[in-house]
């Protein structure tokens, strides 16, 4: 009783033996998923003996496969020096040998350490023609293989691979492989021809065959193979499900740049040129370009409401605005300069706007902080607009998130008035404070040319992400381990 795919299984095993599945896919040129489910049937009727063994494989990281195809900074370094008559000063070394301040650093590391060259008042010193070393070697052979075996390494490449593992240029994972084994039922299973029907169609019940054949047992306890369909990573579906949310609220989204100047990403916002938050700990300065032009009838209305408050009612800073600070080029610390720059562009009420993206922070990086994280801003501008409207879309946004508890507190903003502090209650981790809100001050919506009432929120999406995602690491909503990604659900609303 042999369906047609277990018989050619067990004539490719009588054939050449036991074997892995993989050969078993070339001789047979069945699917792996077709093989597996042949398999279950062939134990069942003791034809085959399957083991199980597992293998120590070894793949690239991505820095690995740069260093595959680059070389070892530590090699580069010898090999330019030498090209430089075996004498290079230090500070020529990042330019000649092309590699940024780290590769240089680590590369000299590691040419001191195995004897490649020596570093004398300044420079490097090479005193032989560098060759290319078991580490690349190593390196080349897993780019082209994709994958390696320990067991079929050399000593030499073994001690090269303790190297690599601890340079984090490589990683040893363990996978589980078959060896498929036929047996003397199965042997025996091989000379008997007999038909039966493995699948019941039309045709099956037309011609009545169910009554001279026999019909193939199936095993319902049997489990296939996992099959994993191409998705959006899952953090991106859940910046999808917040944008299409926003958009059957009636909001429009908008873009804006990531590059910005300091006029749109804090004057504008009636941020005083002195404050704490422009100095280099909290803001990432362009080094080149340094600076951009500014829009002359904005930059005039700002440097009126910082000096003297304008028309505004405000009394302003008091101070004397500079024109030169204000084009300093940044990474935008808010999505709130979108908001800005859409709100300058579009006067006329009813306005209804939202814009998620990136961000930019000098922070240190551990599990609740990134130097760059995603931010959702929105505003609401219309004749007779008031705070508590401004609550009100607050609390039907984060309803549509199943987040029906919100809570806010009175706080503080440079460009709002009244301003609060939002937090959303999640019962895994409590409250947790997660937005900015208030309307705009006077100050600021001349600057803009707006007459009329707007207000406006800040976002940090990502902290809300990990509270509705279960995510206690900030760094996992930006994995790229496959196994993570795999084992994440689709965010359902």
């Amino acid at each position: 009783m042999l369906t047609v795919n277990e018989r050619k299984i067990l004539q490719a095993l009588r054939k050449i033996g036991k074997s892995h599945l993989s050969v078993l896919e070339r001789e047979t040129e069945l699917p792996r998923s077709t093989i597996m489910a042949s398999l279950e049937g062939l134990k069942q009727k003791s034809a085959i003996r399957v083991y199980e063994e597992k293998r120590e494989l070894i793949k690239l990281t991505k820095e690995g496969e740069l260093r595959a195809l680059q070389g070892l900074p530590e090699r580069i370094i010898a090999e330019k020096t030498w090209e430089n008559g075996g004498q290079l000063d230090l500070r020529e070394l990042k330019e000649k040998a092309g590699l940024s301040d780290d590769e240089v650093k680590i590369g000299l590391g590691w040419l001191r350490r195995k004897g490649l060259g020596k570093i004398v008042k300044g420079k490097v010193v090479v005193e032989k023609k560098p060759e290319e070393l078991n580490e690349e070697k190593l390196l080349r052979r897993i780019y082209v293989s994709k994958t390696l075996n320990i067991n079929a390494l050399s000593s030499d490449e073994k001690r090269a691979l303790k190297e690599l593992v601890s340079r984090k240029l490589v990683q040893i994972y363990e996978e589980k492989e078959y060896l498929v084994e036929i047996t003397d039922k199965g042997l025996e299973l091989l000379g008997k021809e007999k038909e039966y029907i493995t699948v019941i169609t039309h045709e099956v019940i037309k011609r009545k065959e169910w009554l001279r054949k026999e019909i193939k047992p199936y095993n319902v306890k049997a489990e296939p193979p996992k099959i994993y369909p191409g998705r959006k990573h899952f953090y991106v579906e859940f910046l999808d499900v917040i944008r299409e949310i926003l958009v059957a609220m009636g909001f429009t989204e908008a873009e804006g740049p990531i590059v910005e100047v300091e006029l749109w990403n804090f004057d504008i916002l009636f941020q005083p040129q002195d404050h704490p938050a422009r100095e280099i700990h909290d803001t990432f300065r362009l080094k080149y370009p340094a600076i951009k032009p500014v829009e002359t009838n904005v930059a005039e209305r700002v440097k009126a409401v910082h000096e003297t408050g304008g028309t505004s009612g405000s009394r302003g800073w008091g101070y004397k605005w500079s024109l030169d600070i204000a084009k300093r080029l940044i990474l935008r610390t808010q999505t709130t300069s979108v908001s800005a720059r859409f709100l300058s562009q579009h006067r006329e009420p009813p306005v209804k706007m939202f814009t998620i993206g990136k961000v930019y922070r000098p922070d240190t990086i551990d599990a609740k902080h990134l130097p760059e994280f995603h931010q959702l801003d929105g505003i609401v501008m219309d004749r007779n607009l008031h705070f508590r409207n401004l609550l009100g879309i607050l609390k039907e946004f984060f309803k549509h998130l199943g987040i029906d508890t919100v809570k806010f507190k009175p706080s503080y903003f440079p460009f709002t008035e009244p301003s609060v502090e939002g937090y959303i209650y999640h019962p895994r981790v409590g409250w947790v404070e997660c937005f900015g809100a208030g309307m705009f001050r006077p100050e600021v919506l001349e600057m803009l040319g707006v007459k009329y009432p707007t207000a406006a929120w800040g976002i940090g999406i990502d902290r809300v992400a990990m509270v509705i995602l279960g995510i206690d690491d900030i760094r996992d909503l930006y994995s790229q381990d496959i196994s993570y990604l795999r084992s994440r659900r689709i965010f359902m609303r």
